[in-house]
């Protein structure tokens, strides 16, 4: 069992506003006191978000990390991943959350049409972060997510299989982690659930924490995603 430790900020998002944590093991993102969340209107339909991947350099207005991100085609020649498993093992991390939460997501080939966009650091720092803007003139109780980047460092040395090394990230887990915080989680603490800024190398699923925090923002999957023999995913009607 490996644990890597990464010091606070690591993943950092405007997780740097600062959290609130929760005795069920897990934390919220704040903004000026508000917890952040996409805005979903219908707790008994699913949110449906769509992430992109970037093709070439692209300047993030309005970011505090990401501000600058470009396609991920270095940082797989550099891993020795190829890229369409990469993208693959992007949308597996997706799932996991989907399977916990009201929440779907799609891939859109147009990076202006995204939610989500997901690329690589133009200036390498650290070993990924998240960014989440929001619409601060959104009235309410919540502060309204309007766009989230994931930005990871192409020289990272990144793998996809844990490997028990110490010297190398799980890239699935990682994105997993940072798909977290652009939903409106924060770090709870060091270690334990997927959201801790430590982790276990084998872990690449949510624990009870993460659960209860994502479902406290978007209520509980009301599909359940199950695995078809071909190896697909499909929706299997009925609350997990």
């Amino acid at each position: 069992m490996t644990f890597k430790f990464l010091r606070p900020g690591i993943f950092a998002t405007l997780v740097l506003f600062g959290g609130v944590a929760h005795a069920g093991g897990f934390s919220l993102l704040l903004f000026d006191g508000r917890p952040v969340r996409w805005q979903h209107d219908n707790a008994d339909a699913s949110l449906h978000l769509t992430y992109a991947f970037l093709n070439g350099p692209t300047a993030v207005a309005g970011a505090r990390n990401c501000q600058t991100m470009t396609g991920l085609d270095q940082l797989a020649e550099n891993a020795a991943i190829p890229v369409g498993r990469l993208r693959e093992d992007v949308a597996a991390a997706f799932r996991i959350w989907t399977k916990a939460a009201n929440l779907q997501f799609r891939e859109v080939r147009d990076p202006g049409a995204a939610d989500i966009l997901i690329g690589a650091q133009v200036t390498p720092r650290g070993i990924a972060f998240a960014d989440v803007r929001v619409d601060t003139a959104a009235p309410g109780p919540d502060a309204i997510i309007s766009g989230a980047s994931i930005c990871l460092n192409p020289l990272a040395p990144w793998t996809l299989e844990p490997d028990g090394a110490s010297d190398t990230y799980s890239l699935p887990y990682v994105v997993a982690h940072e798909i977290g915080h652009t939903l409106g989680l924060d770090h709870p603490g060091r270690t334990g659930p997927l959201m801790a800024y430590a982790y276990q190398e084998h872990m690449i699923d949510l624990s009870d924490g993460d659960i209860a925090g994502i479902t406290s923002i978007y209520g509980p999957a009301t599909t359940r995603v199950a695995m078809h023999p071909d190896g697909t995913d499909v929706a299997v009607p009925g609350a997990q």
